[in-house]
């Protein structure tokens, strides 16, 4: 018998929200989306988002989708919902548009339209 202790640590809303990105969590520290819908970064000790990304193309099949599906169908519910929180309200420029940006599939996890609906104008009737 095997007195092994699996510990699972925990891994902030940023992080994962970079992982989602296919951005390294080793380079930099956070990003921000601009009104335009480009994508720019903060290097690890930087002042301000200096490093521009870019604007990401449209969501397609391949390594990149693979990499996200896997980051994001490892983070439990409570962590998913941790980073859509963190990208519908990202506290410097606009909402990161996970769903419409980089495929990342939100509604599977159930939550109220609200949630759903990250950086997409909620219509009213």
């Amino acid at each position: 018998m095997s007195n092994t202790v699996t510990v699972k640590t925990r891994t902030s809303a940023r992080e994962n929200l970079l992982r989602l990105m296919n951005l390294p969590t080793s380079r930099f520290e956070g990003v921000v989306r601009t009104s335009d819908g480009f994508y720019l970064a903060r290097v690890k000790g930087d002042v301000g988002y200096n490093a521009f990304l870019g604007k990401p193309s449209a969501p397609h099949a391949g390594p990149g989708r693979d990499a996200m599906l896997e980051v994001w169908n490892g983070l439990d519910e409570q962590e998913k919902v941790e980073v859509l929180a963190l990208a519908a309200r990202p506290g410097d420029g606009s909402p990161i548009l996970l769903a419409q940006d980089f495929g990342v599939p939100v509604g599977a996890i159930g939550l109220p339209c609200p949630y759903i609906r990250i950086g997409e104008p909620v219509k009213e009737d």
